[in-house]
């Protein structure tokens, strides 16, 4: 994963409160999610497609999946290259809060 797959993460697991309450709402381990942060190339791991579009809706659209997968979004999901041209995406000082549900969730783990 290079470095702005990593940004895009971190920031998931900034919205969620930490590694521990993404991986909750992802329903994975801690460690899956401390495996996808890893810098090393050598155990460092995207994040499954799957997982994008949960973290895409955990994150109500402030991580997006072609933030967490930039260099194949297009190949894994083809429709957002034929239904959304290039947008741009929100600066931080654009972007909402977390919801309450999220900060809910959260607040369970």
């Amino acid at each position: 994963m290079e470095a702005s797959n990593h940004a895009a993460l971190r920031r998931a697991v900034a919205i969620c409160g930490s590694q521990r309450a993404l991986a909750k709402l992802l329903g994975i381990t801690p460690v899956a999610v401390g495996q996808w942060l890893r810098p090393d190339t050598a155990s460092g791991r995207d994040v499954p497609p799957k997982q994008c579009v949960r973290i895409e809706t955990i994150t109500d659209r402030r991580v997006t999946r072609r933030d967490l997968r930039p260099d194949d979004w297009a190949e894994i999901w083809p429709e957002l290259a034929d239904s959304t041209p290039n947008l741009p995406q929100p600066s931080a000082s654009q972007r909402q809060p977390a919801t309450e549900s999220i900060a809910e969730e959260v607040s369970h783990v």
